[in-house]
């Protein structure tokens, strides 16, 4: 999204992309078709500002490509509380608290759902046997981002600009400053390994924008402490009966923290507007596996069927499979191959408070560095972007309020 924003910035320079794989690859954050937005954010309210931009961004590439890329059909957060039948907000459970505060100071609509409502509204989830006790908060602007269609526009965008080039399969070696003979800004030097070159290439630039993902911390060891890559997995299961309660025009897009499981539990609709194999298939993933990954490259494609076990475990907390399956009788044990019809992985680079890292490592005056996403940076992405921008061409920064995502607050 930075490239797209310097695309449109004919007056200001060359700019010059540089991806470790082909573009579009599996192996980073933002594979796997969709991204949930929700605006009543629980995690900040500050994030607010930066995704409403976003959200403007989408529409906006939407009418450019004239092309479907952002799908409103609302956001559920679902979870146990002490007090299931009391619509005070002064008693709803943590992360709907979080969430309704946020909605309340930037005057986001929302919608409390008792047990009973819960349960009527939504059929679609496994909410027994704790049904008495589970609760909702329902925003209806939320919904999903089609993450790859976005990402692919953003770069035939960059790719027409005359003044935007793109390297891809070229990992950056090492970095370095250069110092100016008369006391200026010094000159980034990147040392790049290409695909088709056998030595290393020199490049050089007075400014470097870096949104590396799980390799952030190869490429500046002091953040390599605050941020954790993990290893993550999402998967698609087949809706065979009532398909129609699982499209996005009857079932928001969720997030689920069971009762008897760790970790919550995310998740979509099926897409009706899908044109690659995935319609009247609904997405679910787990959030947060503290799953550390030491090498980002070497992170296995394959789930394992250890882990196929385990999120099969994890999912039965949000779903009753034979709600979704048309199962024979001699069916009655589930399985993966069964439940799923894919299942893929992804990382989540994760900070000890779960806020990104948005800034200059030490040392680096002339670097803006995107980092530490925590598994919810993909619906701030032309926020992100544009904060890259702003950077790049020295604009003021002031307006974004980065405080509370300042790198310093880790590591000086």
């Amino acid at each position: 999204m930075a490239l797209r924003g310097l695309a449109r910035q004919e007056r200001s320079g060359k700019f010059l992309g540089i991806e470790a794989y082909t573009l579009l690859h599996p192996h980073g954050s933002s594979h796997g078709k969709t991204r949930i937005y929700r605006r009543a954010y629980f995690e900040h309210p500050n994030y607010v500002p930066w995704i409403d931009q976003s959200i403007r961004v989408f529409r906006e590439m939407e009418n450019e490509h004239d092309d479907s890329f952002i799908q409103e059909c609302g956001t559920v957060i679902i979870e146990q509380s002490q007090n299931p039948t009391s619509s005070d907000p002064a008693h709803f459970p943590k992360y709907c608290q979080a969430s309704y505060q946020s909605a309340k100071r930037h005057k986001i609509p929302v919608e409390f759902l008792n047990s009973s409502a819960l349960k009527d509204r939504l059929p679609q989830f496994r909410l027994e046997p704790h049904n008495k006790d589970m609760v909702g908060l329902l925003e209806p602007s939320g919904g999903f981002v089609r993450c790859q269609k976005v990402m692919a526009a953003a770069l035939r965008e960059a790719k027409q600009a005359s003044h935007v080039e793109i390297m891809e399969q070229t990992r950056v070696m090492s970095l370095g400053c250069i110092p100016s003979d008369k006391g200026g800004k010094c000159t980034i030097e990147l040392r790049v390994q290409t695909a088709n070159e056998k030595e290393p290439v020199v490049l050089t630039t007075k400014c470097l924008l870096v949104s590396a993902g799980a390799w952030t911390g190869q490429i500046f060891p002091s953040w390599a402490p605050y941020l954790r890559p993990s290893r993550q997995f999402a998967a698609w299961i087949p809706v065979e009966r009532k398909p129609e309660l699982y499209s996005y025009q009857k079932m928001p897009t969720f997030v689920i923290l069971p009762p008897k499981y760790h970790l919550p539990l995310y998740g979509f609709p099926f897409d009706d507007d899908d044109e690659d194999g995935f319609h009247k298939q609904i997405k679910i993933g787990i959030h947060g596996r503290d799953d550390f990954i030491s090498n980002p490259s070497a992170n296995p494609k394959q789930v394992s069927a250890i882990e196929q076990s385990e999120f099969l475990h994890a999912v039965q907390h949000a779903f009753d499979f034979d709600q979704l399956h048309q199962r024979g009788e001699d069916s009655s044990l589930i399985t993966p191959d069964h439940a799923f019809t894919e299942i893929q992985t992804c990382m989540y680079t994760m900070t000890p408070d779960t806020h990104f890292m948005l800034g200059t490592p030490a040392g680096h005056d002339q670097i803006f560095c995107v980092a530490g996403l925590s598994g919810h940076g993909y619906k701030q992405a032309p926020a992100l972007g544009q904060m890259m921008v702003d950077y790049a061409l020295g604009n003021d920064m002031s307006h974004w309020k980065l405080d509370f995502c300042d790198p310093k607050r880790f590591c000086v």
